[in-house]
C-alpha cells in the first residue's frame, strides 16, 4: 500500500514542476489503450511499442522491467502513467 501512495506523491510532483515550467517538459508519447485488451501483459506491450515508435527504446525496456517487477495490476496502471499519455 505504502508504493501506491509513493508512485502517486511522484505523479503529483511531476505534474507540479511540469505546471511550474509552464508545461515545457518532454512530452510523452500517447497510447491508446481504450478499447483494448486490458490484459496487463497487452498492456505492458501497447506501452513499450508507442515508446518505441516514439524513439524512446531505452524508457520502452525501463518501463517493461519495471511494470513485470511489479507487484500489482493497478501498480502498473499508475506507472504507465509516467511514461505516455493515456489515450
Amino acid at each position: 500500500m505504502q508504493k501506491i501512495y509513493k508512485v502517486r506523491r511522484e505523479y503529483r510532483c511531476l505534474k507540479a514542476i511540469e505546471n511550474l515550467k509552464g508545461g515545457k517538459m518532454n512530452k510523452k508519447p500517447v497510447c491508446k489503450l481504450v478499447g483494448e485488451n486490458g490484459n496487463v501483459f497487452n498492456i505492458i506491450g501497447l506501452v513499450s511499442r508507442a515508446l518505441k515508435r516514439a524513439g524512446q527504446p531505452e524508457k520502452a525496456k525501463e518501463f517493461a522491467e519495471k511494470a513485470m517487477s511489479s507487484k500489482s495490476y493497478d501498480d502498473v496502471l499508475m506507472l504507465l502513467h509516467f511514461y505516455v499519455e493515456v489515450e
